[in-house]
């Protein structure tokens, strides 16, 4: 995203967040920060922006972005149930933040569990369904039914809206050295099949693709779009043909997420170092180039897993 382009297309700006020190590395990315800026923006300027539930579990940066440009909203927070002692530290922390920001402070709030769906009605949910260190959050994905039921019909938004899933095929000794990820044990409830090994996104929280000492044999290869306005958490298998680049041994397959938050405002998993993307460890499989492979991804209850055919 240009910044400069988009100020000058749509005759608006948007508003920087004035963060301590701390906050900014928790961010650890530019680009996340501008993409928030930019996301309250347009919120502000297309949506009725009074009512705001954050339910990221993380820092709630773009909230407080969202106060900064709409300083008559009215932001709450979630934290779950079993995490209740954590509310005074964060109140304390965002309160800091909203002062270094000439926010009130009285427009902030902090409750346990899920907002109830017959009480107050928001106009913005804000969740963070892709964790740092990879995968995608499975409680969050649970709860995300009471949670749009909690926004003001029609009109409500949760921000974002769409996830696309990419993948691609490579070869790596790098991660086939790493012992601990190959087991035959079952992960996470699947059946893991001969020919796969196991679900290693819990493992890979330091992996980064653009230092990952790798050799692609295929291109990116884009596996579905996931609506989280509609939550679908059934048990699905999706067949992804695709043609081989390099000739080589398969021995992974990585993969990660284009966030999308709607007016063009996009933000991939692979950029700088906010997360970690995952990867399903395969039988070392040869491959030849111009080779047509089968990419076979398995999505149940927020898990992924894939293998090759």
């Amino acid at each position: 995203m240009e910044k400069s382009k988009r100020r000058s297309a749509e005759g608006g700006q948007a508003v920087q967040l004035n963060l301590p020190p701390s906050a900014l590395r928790v961010l650890n990315n530019s680009k996340l920060e501008e993409v928030y800026q930019w996301v309250a923006y347009y919120a502000s300027r297309d949506v009725k922006v009074e009512y705001i539930v954050d339910a990221t579990a993380e820092l709630p940066l773009l909230g407080l972005q969202l106060l900064k440009v709409s300083p008559s909203s009215k932001l709450t927070l979630t934290v779950n149930t079993e995490e209740g002692e954590k509310v005074g530290g964060l109140l304390d922390f965002v309160t800091g933040i909203a002062e270094r920001n000439n926010i009130n402070v009285q427009n902030i709030s902090c409750v346990t569990g899920p907002p109830d769906p017959s009480g107050e009605k928001y106009n913005l949910l804000l969740v963070s369904p892709v964790q740092q260190c990879g995968r995608l959050d499975q409680n969050l994905l649970r709860s995300l039914p009471g949670l749009l039921a909690a926004l003001v019909p029609a009109s409500g938004l949760i921000l974002p809206h769409k996830l696309q899933l990419w993948c691609q095929v490579v070869e790596s000794e790098e991660l086939s050295s790493i012992s601990h990820l190959r087991s035959n044990h079952p992960v996470g409830g699947f059946k893991i099949a001969d020919q796969i090994n196991i679900l290693a996104v819990t493992h890979l929280q330091e992996l980064n693709i653009s230092t990952l000492k790798k050799k692609d044999l295929t291109a990116p290869v884009h596996v579905r779009d996931i609506d989280l306005t509609q939550p679908n958490l059934e048990r699905e298998f999706l067949d992804k043909k695709t043609k081989v680049t390099h000739s080589g041994t398969a021995t992974s397959v990585v993969y990660w997420f284009l966030v999308d938050f709607g007016w063009g405002v996009q933000f991939s998993t692979l950029q700088g170092d906010t997360y970690s993307q995952g990867a399903v460890m395969c039988t070392e499989t040869p491959v030849t180039e111009e080779e047509e492979i089968t990419v076979i991804c398995q999505m149940e209850n927020g898990l992924l897993n894939f293998f090759l055919k």
